[in-house]
């Protein structure tokens, strides 16, 4: 048993219970351990809440990397992990748990929560706005990088918030909507 089994073991409980109702002794016992085990690895049940939520910005920075591949047009890769998001929310544990995190944080985390989720916006707007100036993406755009890769980033969250609070068929339609509209705003021509 170590740390990252720990962390696994409490992502998949935090997404599932959230975070109130995930007692430490029922992380332990999910990985077969004592629950004073865990204090050699997390000094709190705080302490882990925060590392598994870092994991869990990192999974989702990883997943965007992964479908904004530099060989084909930025918006295909975009359009993918939009839609991959959907399908991801139900079947990760990291990101139903960053979603539910970051809309419902627990109040004692709701602090870091914020200032975490700020930076992980900032990052995800970084690499899309990198994306659509580099490689086959470079393809002149409707809208300047910066304002496309924010009016991106406006389309994810709009879908986050529609995963949690209506679902997935619900958020499917969200997002085949604003894609369309966002697809259209790229296109230099504006149609």
């Amino acid at each position: 048993m170590s740390a990252g089994d720990i962390r696994l073991a409490a992502v998949r409980l935090f997404a599932r219970q959230g975070y109130e109702a995930t007692p430490l002794s029922a992380i332990a016992a999910a990985v077969g351990i004592k629950t004073p085990s865990l204090y050699a690895h997390f000094r709190s049940k705080d302490d882990l809440f925060r590392a598994v939520f870092d994991d869990a910005i990192r999974a989702e920075l990883q997943e965007l990397a992964t479908a904004v591949s530099p060989e084909e047009a930025a918006t295909e890769g975009l359009r993918r992990y939009l839609r991959e998001t959907v399908e991801r929310y139900a079947a990760t544990a990291h990101l139903s748990f960053l979603l539910r995190s970051i809309y419902l944080p627990p109040a004692s985390l709701a602090s870091h929560i914020r200032e975490r989720d700020r930076v992980f916006a900032v990052e995800l707007t970084r690499r899309v706005e990198r994306a659509l100036v580099q490689g086959t993406a470079a393809a002149p755009l409707g809208l300047p990088p910066e304002e496309a890769a924010l009016a991106f980033i406006g389309i994810l969250r709009g879908t986050h918030a529609e995963l949690l609070y209506a679902g997935p068929e619900a958020a499917r339609r969200l997002g085949r909507a604003l894609w369309s509209a966002y697809a259209r705003a790229l296109r230099p021509d504006g149609r």
